[in-house]
């Protein structure tokens, strides 16, 4: 890790998916008006939500990455940094329901309730890229315990990530208290260009093996 913290891919990665939104939400001028600890779980959700996009990046895919530290060592690193990401954004929901306990108003069972079953758009989406996170993070945890194959895995590793990036965008974008519009365009450039990226890994064999070389 210490050797990944002094790469350039290290400084760039945190420059393009913790300072950018940053700076978008400074700019925008949207953190205002709540106490100090919501908007500090909002912005930790923003930030730990564009970190997941960066995973993306974060791949045998980017040459530059593996060209610097390897492989082996962009691998570990997108494991461990997307685990306590997946982990801040698998707690979102609770982040929102906390306040419930202590301010005035709606009950947080009832708020739970109401989240659950509010039919929109931003809504749906929400709750399918809860539920593909957690399938992601589950399967990812727990990989050489499934059954089935490293390339099937893949396979399936990619279809959620893809899927949990196209539903949580639309879901950031239509519900988003921060979310302004300089920051939704950014958002959907950086999902559709990790997309493509994973693409263009898979569309290769060696992308699906588990040691670049077909197995």
């Amino acid at each position: 890790m210490h050797v990944y913290i002094k790469s350039k891919t290290f400084w760039l990665s945190l420059l393009l998916f913790t300072a950018v939104p940053l700076l978008i939400l400074w700019a925008g001028g949207t953190v205002s008006g709540r106490s100090l600890y919501m908007e500090t779980l909002s912005v930790l959700t923003i930030i730990a939500f564009f970190q997941l996009i960066g995973q993306f990046f974060l791949t045998r895919g980017n040459r530059y990455a593996v060209k610097e530290l390897t492989m082996n060592k962009v691998l570990i690193s997108h494991k461990c940094t997307g685990y306590i990401f997946v982990l801040i954004i698998l707690f979102h929901p609770l982040f929102v329901l906390i306040p419930r306990f202590t301010e005035a108003g709606i009950s947080p069972g009832d708020a739970l309730i109401t989240m659950i079953t509010t039919m929109n758009g931003g809504i749906i989406s929400g709750l399918i890229a809860w539920c593909t996170l957690l399938t992601l993070g589950g399967t990812s945890l727990f990989r050489k315990r499934l059954p089935m194959k490293y390339r099937s895995w893949r396979v399936l590793h990619g279809v959620l990530a893809i899927l949990f990036a196209g539903t949580a965008v639309w879901h950031a974008v239509n519900l988003g208290r921060h979310v302004t519009l300089v920051m939704s365009v950014v958002l959907c450039l950086l999902a559709a260009g990790g997309v493509a990226l994973l693409f263009k890994v898979y569309a290769t064999q060696k992308g699906l093996s588990e040691s670049g070389i077909e197995k």
